[in-house]
């Protein structure tokens, strides 16, 4: 691939994070008004039921992974979206950490953006379980 294409590529991969970060804030609504602190809390409450789903989901195709998430210091489990438009893949979701020296849980949106030939859509869940403590404190 030619040095000035892929600069071209990297450049529109950039700007379309731009646009995400613009769109992605968890304070305001989709009209750009802020949330009030009830809207907020439904949102983590839904946040926290997503990341219940998507780990019931892999602990049924992998029951072991019950007993290294139990072992962990910590995991973390998102819901994004991927999109894949001829050269440019964008993923965005949202998602909790829970590091076990806290008591409340960390949520955090997730946010990339890549290259790649293709196109589609595909929703997913992404779970990191963590091996130590220190990898916990690199995630945040």
């Amino acid at each position: 691939m030619p040095i000035q294409f892929k600069h071209l590529i990297r450049s529109i991969s950039f700007l379309a994070l731009g646009l995400f970060l613009l769109s992605g804030c968890q304070s305001t609504g989709k009209d750009g008004k802020p949330l009030t602190q009830a809207e907020i809390v439904q949102k983590r409450q839904a946040t926290i039921e997503m990341a219940k789903t998507g780990l019931d989901a892999l602990i049924k195709q992998n029951p072991k992974i019950r007993e290294d998430i139990e072992k962990a210091p910590g995991y973390a489990v998102f819901s994004t979206t991927n999109v894949n438009v001829v050269l440019i893949v964008v993923a965005r979701g949202e998602g909790v950490l829970y590091d076990k020296r806290r008591k409340e849980p960390v949520f955090m949106q997730a946010l990339k953006t890549g290259e790649g030939l293709g196109a589609g859509y595909q929703n997913q869940y992404q779970i990191v379980i963590f091996k130590t403590t220190s990898a916990i404190d690199q995630f945040y």
